[in-house]
């Protein structure tokens, strides 16, 4: 079975500014369901990788799971 991750970013509102970027992106990704495991624990380990604070003993699976990163 094939599974499919969806996301977006942007938003389709009008310009307000005329530097406002107009752009809403949509993007997807397709995995076998025999995959999804690893590509979930991989994900995880990136977000650990990427903030410290995640990467501590201390910190639990569900923080990990939960803690959301956003781009600027």
């Amino acid at each position: 079975m094939l599974l499919c991750y969806l996301d977006e970013s942007g938003d389709e509102q009008p310009l307000r500014t005329r530097t406002d970027p107009p752009v809403l992106v949509i993007g997807g990704l397709i995995v076998d369901s025999s995959r999804a495991q690893a590509l979930v624990w991989d994900f995880l380990q990136l977000k650990k990788q990427f903030n410290p604070i995640l990467n501590r003993e201390e910190t639990k699976l569900s923080e990990v799971i939960a803690f959301e990163m956003k781009g600027a």
